[in-house]
């Protein structure tokens, strides 16, 4: 009988029966004793890629050694794998998750160790994202897709912006129409997801435009001033319920028109700003005179042929005479000492003076 031996050891004897001077020749026994005390396995080293997971460890193998079990749990999914290697590399894991790996020596006789108990953070999902803008301010949400806890990291133009725990941020940019990049991450123990990217635009504000009016004698020219803003893309002016998209537009200056003008720019969006609105008008039509002399007083007759810009009064030059009536007759004397007289005729509409009419009127 052969005792004190070690447990898990390799042992060989070398057995031979003897009897007197007479010896059996050697037989050779090979023994391994039962590990009774088995001990767990260390980690070495766990390495995280996306969609997989390699994980070492060191452990001290018992003569009757036979595998080692790994216990893979996800969730409510175990799956268990056999092997005599120290290392297991675990493919096509997805992101986002905490998987468990339970690492036993096993003997040959079944015995197993205390489990080596690994928590194992996968690849980081990328968050959800969404924003609101109002005025050169981005208010950010973040939603965190991982089993786990992240911090969040937002990148606006390839530079960081922020990085932390908190699901809301707001960044205040200029409202100047400026495009910007925003890449937004999640981050863990030094591994970065994929990142969400968001093209968006900082709109300027859409304020009504400046409207600039000039008049010749023949033309009216209505001009937008062009907004500072590098989210611009055309102006519209609607002049009596017509539209044209352009900053210039000119009309005739032609007596007795109205003019109602609407103007305003939109952005590259789509999106129209608030409305300039402005009427224009022109000038009073020349006003038709008549006249019959009365001794020396001369009866002008005037009436308006304007249909819009009804004339408010009438002014009448008489050498260096001037009369004005809201009436469409009016009696003036004249100088008897002269054959010829000459009257000039205006109709007046809001200080807008229409062509004259003259007429001479010979005295007999």
């Amino acid at each position: 009988m052969l005792e004190n031996l070690a447990d898990g050891k390799y042992y060989t004897a070398f057995v031979r029966a003897v009897r007197g001077s007479y010896k059996t020749p050697e037989k050779i026994i090979q023994i391994t004793t039962v590990s009774n005390v088995i001990n767990p396995p260390t980690l070495k080293s766990s390495v995280v890629f996306e969609g997989t997971i390699m994980l070492e460890w060191d452990a001290q193998l018992p003569a009757d050694f036979s595998h080692f079990k790994i216990v893979r749990k996800l969730g409510s999914e175990e799956r268990i794998y056999h092997l005599t290697a120290n290392n297991f590399t675990d493919v096509g894991v997805p992101n986002g998750k905490l998987i468990s790996y339970l690492i036993s020596l096993v003997n040959k006789s079944g015995g197993q160790s205390q489990p080596l108990n690994i928590q194992v953070k996968t690849f980081p999902e990328k968050p959800k994202v969404s924003y609101k803008y109002e005025n050169g301010r981005f208010s950010f949400v973040f939603e965190n897709q991982n089993d786990y806890d992240v911090d969040f990291r937002v990148d606006r133009n390839g530079q960081e912006v922020y990085r932390g725990r908190e699901k809301n941020f707001v960044d205040d940019v200029k409202a100047d129409g400026s495009d910007y990049i925003y890449k937004v991450y999640a981050v863990s123990q030094g591994m970065q997801s994929k990142p969400v990217e968001l093209l968006v635009t900082a709109y300027a504000p859409l304020t009504a435009p400046k409207v600039n009016v000039s008049q010749s004698e023949d033309l009216i020219v209505i001009s937008i001033l062009r907004p500072e803003t590098k989210d611009y893309k055309e102006s519209v002016l609607e002049i009596n319920g017509v539209i044209y998209k352009t900053e210039l537009f000119s009309v005739k200056n032609e007596p007795d028109k109205v003019y109602k003008v609407k103007a305003y720019w939109v952005n590259k969006a789509g999106d129209n700003s608030a409305v300039s609105e402005l009427i224009i008008e022109t000038f009073p039509r020349q006003p038709i005179v008549d006249y019959k002399l009365d001794g020396n007083q001369v009866i002008l007759k005037i009436s308006d042929p304007s249909k819009v810009l009804k004339a408010e009064k009438f002014v009448i030059l008489y050498g260096a005479n001037k009369f004005e009536t809201t009436s469409n007759e009016i009696s003036i004397s004249i100088d008897t000492t002269k054959v010829l007289h000459e009257f000039r005729v205006f109709s007046i509409y809001k200080e807008k003076t229409s062509p004259q009419t003259t007429i001479v009127v010979v005295a007999k």
